[in-house]
């Protein structure tokens, strides 16, 4: 890639990028943008990086113009809906998403959008939609069970959970929501047969620690409540729920 920018090298931005040094990786990618107005390449690099940098309208103009030269790219397409999103052009992004239905990634994102909008049933829709073509994603399960948790459809969250359950056995974030989903619909028991299991796979995790101490405390067993979160609080010492 040729940056008409003197030594600027596109490699020092990334690399400042992933040191967190957002701002400055910005502020040098500006510089290689006003060399290579027109490089789809460095817009997309450049407008991701300003979305890192706090400057999502930024990053949005860039990768839009990343966008026009390469239209079919999903790679753009998805960040820059992100960066619509992250803007508060929440219906710029959601008209983008639209256009690759396929992608689920862009589906997840739509899914989010409109759930942080308000539209639960939109969500729902599409989180139903992304299960049904993926049926053994089983991200787009759980992403189905937490719309519907949301929404109070507790016995169908219940179903996407253990849909998701069945894909991914190992997988802690689905057994806490598995817990959380069994404990509404009044199967405590079962709950902490989750927990346990989530603990014996993530002992040193203090989120697990706290949802276990939280559902014993529900039950009424405080001692072992207190030994749990006495646990939870030497591993996240800073964590005021805990």
């Amino acid at each position: 890639m040729a940056t008409g920018s003197g030594t600027l090298n596109p490699q020092e931005i990334v690399a400042l990028a992933r040191q967190g040094r957002f701002v400055h990786a910005h502020r040098l990618g500006e510089q290689l943008v006003a060399g290579n107005p027109r490089d789809p390449g460095v817009n997309h690099l450049v407008g991701v990086i300003a979305c890192q940098a706090g400057q999502p309208r930024r990053g949005a103009e860039l990768l839009g113009q990343a966008l026009a030269a390469r239209p079919g790219d999903p790679e753009i397409a998805f960040n820059l809906a992100k960066a619509l999103s992250d803007a508060g052009l929440v219906t710029a992004a959601l008209e983008l998403c639209g256009r690759f239905p396929g992608d689920p990634r862009m589906q997840r994102l739509r899914a989010e959008i409109l759930k942080t909008t308000g539209d639960s049933d939109a969500a729902i829709a599409t989180w139903r939609q992304q299960a049904a073509s993926h049926p053994k994603d089983a991200e787009a399960w759980n992403n189905l069970g937490n719309a519907l948790m949301s929404a109070g459809q507790f016995e169908e969250a219940l179903g996407a959970f253990t849909a998701a359950r069945g894909l991914e056995p190992k997988r802690v974030p689905i057994l806490r929501n598995i817990a959380r989903i069994l404990q509404l619909v009044g199967r405590e028991g079962e709950a902490i047969e989750a927990l346990v299991e989530a603990r014996e796979l993530a002992p040193v995790d203090p989120d697990v620690l706290l949802d276990f101490g939280q559902l014993l405390l529900r039950l009424v067993r405080a001692q072992e409540a207190v030994a749990v979160l006495a646990e939870a609080a030497k591993l996240a010492p800073k964590d005021p729920a805990i």
